[in-house]
């Protein structure tokens, strides 16, 4: 006998000399060789043998999910650790029909897998059009020896999120004594349209009401109404309908059956309007009278943090800027923002005390020799997600004057009038943002319109001007699109686009690409006009293309321009010349800079003549291809109101905290009763701003990645590192606040996911590795001002002081069996497996109930107050179940009576987001209703897919209810480890949509 640690037991068989080798469990590797000898019948001894035993490499069959005409790859090695290691360029497919290599598979009608030779991944490639589930293939290995493996299976499936939800669907007569057919929906993520079927009572088969796909919102998520006059059907008789959705990566929903009948008269609503096909018409769901109501006290949230930043004095001002040009400061001005006095400021001025700077960066200025004013060059951001550029002023600190460029003045006196240079004018505008539409990074995730062609052309016109033409030289359109999603069972390319100029056809381009596109055509220079040059972008159809949706994002002339001022400025390239002359000016005093370094510019000396007309010219000595910037507006500003920059600590490595919250300033006195909450529980607590974040992690520009960076800091630099973090103020993807809704408080990121991309937190947690896992417990509460946070912290106090013996209940609601979305069930009946015994599980199964049934008890149990609310099944950002039956976000808001308030967890779509800035999501909703509702809401912000919400689940409640008395973001934090084991870094995107609303240190009860 021979027992060799961690490997196992060698032991000889007396009888028949054999030797066994038996592993310890859990070994799994090749045993350490051995030696032995015998001897023969006169007693010789033999020479020693080794006994090798190389054990056979081990595959084992790997399951995944996919995205349907989206390829997938399968690291099919990372679970294969049993047995010897399996060399990777030795994969090989094994399934029927494989190439000779088994590199290769090609399915007829299905798509191409491939084997990575270096990897041993094997991708599967669907072909255009295929949507289903692919059929299993096999594979093997080799180890070193060569020994093969025995056989693995690879499945990928598909589980259909849900996109939009039909919340209602009737039918009226109108005025023409027709048939018009409304429904309307809650939800609507990566819905590109919608096409109506009618059953045929006789064969029993549905056919096409509509020959053309009927557009959606293609705008914001939660959906609205449609109508759409069924000329074929006859008011006052019963049909049945379905509405089937074309969404994006060709999948969609089908809603229905609908039995209707037209009786009663169409209701009048102004808001309709007409877009796609004769009688189609839509509307966009307006907000609630709580929505509005909450637009309000986020404007009034801003007027409050605004009076408190004014509060402010210091020696360092932070200078917002949003427009490219002169910045121009006065002595008042600064003394206004800083506090100091004036006789301070002006000394300073004189001595040219006063450093500006961005992002690091020392930016040349212009002093007022007496003191009274400073002027630099300043830059609208670069970034599509940063609205303002953030420039320093730093009194008392010695300034970086600007040079003046050496070259002599020409006193020629000579007026050249007829020069021109290449400029380009750009139209654009920001309404729709389309990040829920596409899965691949783009320059910008907002557009001016869509073209959504479908049946025929889409055509949108839009007029720019080219002002001061020169009338000479060549002229270019460009237009800047982003193509998103297309169905072609044809072989031409989906996208194809045509431009008129002025009413010109001048050419336009296809492609099979999605992402961003330019289409640039030049023109002759007697197509522009002065104004009202009108670009027409025609959409158009190949054969076989059924549809397709492009945004458009700009568009750009270049032409040769006149040196002739605007408003008194002009911004100019040289082109080759060396010597330019702009008119155009109504006073002789101006400012002249070379801004071919924008960060480094040089004054001019211009030599200035008055004009026959009375105007003024401005001649410059220029170098070929270089930019310059002049203008007679210097006590003009581009700058915004000024803020002082308070120095702050959070690099020090002396910091130390348990629980960290981060707080814009008007939400900081709030922030600190909460911290002290957690600090009497025994948590080293601390506050900071946002605004230090900013300032110290990203130049003090409102840049989505500075919380990420700051924690990043935090994990690595801090004596000690928090457990919890907790994001306090509403966040929004409206970085530069396009809708007008107003800038968020706190930043949220985009991650991107086969479905889109969608706000996480969870993201700007995850400092190490960026695997999905975050390294704290994070949280949002997600209010706009005081009161709205002082409530949730009166209901978190509440909830932990009434807590004594645990979670007593739990509820757990499935949605009405959906075969394409998962079975709902099963994960209900998971959820109910995981409960300790002495947690009461209330079961809502909406199959057996049915919606009203449900959503009464629902409410029933909200009212008599249960320790957690659970739900598997559809959802929408503002409700749960198909239609929002079950319960929406306007229903918690009203709910009277309310019982106490809950945990609320919801495995289903979009329940917790906080991206969209103009209304609350469902998850929202229940945080902050200021009693009951819920403590903390743990859901995802996107398209989530059942199978994998299990996995998330199980790992939440096996951790919830441990015996150590839990915090809720210790379970969320076990959830996300939980997940990463079991998938393998597969589909970690699931990890960033799934965050928590709320406390992450909100005590849970323990269960002994």
């Amino acid at each position: 006998t021979l027992v060799v640690a961690d490997e196992g037991t060698w032991t000889v068989n007396a009888t028949t000399g054999a030797i066994t080798f038996t592993p310890e469990s859990g070994f799994t590797g090749d045993p350490t060789p051995i030696t032995y000898t015998g001897e023969d019948v006169q007693g010789n001894v033999s020479n020693p043998a080794t006994v090798t035993l190389n054990t056979n490499p081990v595959a084992s069959d790997d399951t995944d999910s996919y995205t349907p005409t989206v390829a997938k790859t399968v690291d099919v090695l990372a679970n294969d650790t049993a047995g010897d290691k399996i060399v990777a360029a030795t994969v090989k497919i094994t399934t029927a029909g494989a190439a000779a290599d088994g590199k290769t598979l090609v399915v007829a009608d299905e798509g191409t897998w491939t084997v990575n030779a270096t990897t041993g991944a094997i991708t599967f490639t669907p072909e255009s059009g295929f949507t289903g589930d692919p059929t299993p293939i096999t594979y093997t290995g080799e180890d070193a020896q060569g020994n093969v493996s025995n056989p693995a299976t690879v499945t990928l499936s598909h589980t259909t999120p849900t996109y939009a939800l039909i919340s209602s669907f009737k039918a009226y007569v109108n005025g023409d004594k027709q048939t018009v057919l409304e429904w309307k929906t809650d939800s609507e993520v990566g819905t590109i349209g919608f096409l109506l079927e009618r059953l045929n009572e006789q064969s029993g088969e549905y056919e096409s009401v509509t020959q053309d796909m009927l557009p959606g919102m293609l705008t914001p998520p939660h959906g609205g109404t449609y109508r759409f006059v069924d000329k074929a059907a006859i008011s006052g008789k019963s049909y049945t309908y379905r509405v089937i959705e074309v969404a994006v990566n060709s999948e969609g929903t089908i809603s229905g059956p609908y039995t209707v009948q037209a009786k009663q008269q169409l209701p009048v609503n102004q808001a309709m309007f007409a877009d796609g096909p004769e009688g189609f018409t839509l509307a966009q769901e307006r907000l609630s009278t709580k929505q509005v109501q909450r637009v309000a006290v986020r404007e009034q949230a801003e007027q409050s943090f605004s009076a408190q930043v004014k509060k402010k004095t210091g020696k360092v001002l932070r200078i917002p800027v949003s427009k490219t040009g002169l910045v121009s400061l006065t002595a008042d001005q600064i003394v206004a923002a800083s506090g100091l006095k004036k006789q301070q400021i002006v000394q300073n001025l004189k001595a040219k005390k006063c450093l500006v700077t961005l992002q690091g960066k020392r930016i040349p200025t212009l002093f007022a020799s007496e003191g009274g004013a400073l002027w630099f060059y300043g830059q609208a951001p670069a970034r599509n997600d940063i609205g303002q550029n953030i420039y320093r002023l730093e009194i008392g600190m010695q300034g970086s004057v600007m040079k003046v460029n050496p070259q002599s003045d020409n006193d020629s006196g000579h007026i050249y009038s007829e020069q021109s240079f290449a400029d380009r004018v750009k139209a654009e505008e920001n309404h729709l943002p389309f990040h829920l539409y596409i899965n691949k990074p783009v320059k910008d995730f907002w557009a001016w319109e869509y073209l959504l062609a479908s049946g025929k052309d889409f055509t949108v016109t839009h007029s720019l001007a080219a002002p001061n033409m020169s009338g000479s030289g060549s002229a270019a359109v460009a237009v800047n699109l982003v193509n998103i999603s297309s169905r072609n069972l044809g072989t031409s390319a989906p996208y194809k686009v045509t431009i008129f100029l002025n009413g010109t056809d001048i050419g336009g381009a296809e492609t099979t690409a999605t992402g961003d596109w330019q289409i640039r055509k030049e023109v002759p220079v007697s197509l522009l006009r002065e104004s009202g040059n009108e670009v027409k972008i025609v959409s158009q159809l190949n054969s076989g293309v059924s549809y397709s949706l492009i945004y458009l994002e700009s568009i750009e002339l270049e032409y040769l321009r006149k040196y002739q001022a605007v408003q008194g400025e002009l911004t100019f390239k040289s082109g080759h010349s060396n010597q330019v002359t702009v008119e155009g000016f109504s006073s002789d005093t101006v400012l002249a800079l070379d801004v071919t370094n924008p960060d480094k510019p040089v004054r001019m000396r211009p030599t200035i003549r008055q004009t026959e007309s009375g105007s003024y010219a401005v001649m410059v000595q220029t170098k070929p291809n270089s930019s310059y910037f002049i203008t007679e507006k210097t006590a003009a500003t581009v700058s915004q109101t000024m803020t002082v920059d308070t120095p702050s600590q959070l690099r020090s490595g002396k910091n130390r905290a348990d629980y960290l919250l981060i707080a814009p300033l008007h939400l900081i006195d709030s922030a600190k009763r909460l911290a002290e909450r957690r600090q009497s529980q025994g948590l080293t607590s601390m506050v900071v701003d946002i605004q230090d974040v900013q300032d110290e992690f990203s130049y003090g520009l409102a840049a989505p990645e500075a919380v990420h960076d700051f924690l990043a800091y935090v994990h690595q630099k801090w004596e000690q590192a928090p457990r919890y973090v907790v994001l306090v103020g509403d966040g929004s993807y409206d970085y530069r606040n396009h809708l007008g809704y107003g800038w968020p408080l706190i930043p949220s990121v985009l991650v991107a996911t086969p479905e889109g991309f969608f706000p996480s937190d969870n993201a700007l947690a995850d400092v190490v590795g960026n695997d999905g896992l975050p390294e704290f417990a994070v949280g949002r509460i997600p209010v706009f001002d005081k009161a709205e946070f002082e409530q949730y912290i009166d209901k978190v106090i509440s909830y932990e002081q009434s807590v004594h013996n645990g979670v007593q209940k739990i509820a757990v609601v499935n949605d009405k069996t959906d075969k394409a979305a998962g079975d709902f069930k099963a994960s209900a009946n998971l959820v109910a497996g995981l409960m300790p015994e002495q947690v009461a599980v209330t079961r809502l199964d909406v199959d057996t109930l049915g919606y009203s049934a449900a959503a009464d008890q629902i409410k029933t149990a909200m009212q008599q107050g249960v320790g957690i609310l659970h739900y598997i099944g559809h959802s929408s950002l503002i409700g749960l179940g198909k239609s929002n039956s079950l319960l929406s976000a306007s229903k918690i808001d009203t709910m009277n009576p309310v019982g106490p308030a809950m945990l609320m967890v919801s495995m289903s779509c979009s329940a917790a987001s906080f991206g969209y800035p103009a209304m609350n999501s469902i998850g929202e909703s229940a945080v902050l209703r200021a009693e009951g509702g819920a403590v903390g809401f743990f859901g995802a912000t996107g398209l989530s897919l059942n199978p994998l919400a299990d996995i998330v689940t199980e790992g939440f409640y096996r951790s919830l209810f441990k015996p150590v008395s839990p915090r809720v973001g210790d379970a969320v934090l076990e959830s996300k480890r939980h997940y990463l084991q079991v998938k393998q870094g597969r589909d970690a995107y699931t990890l960033d949509i799934y965050n928590l609303l709320g406390d992450p240190a909100v005590q849970m009860p323990t269960h002994q």
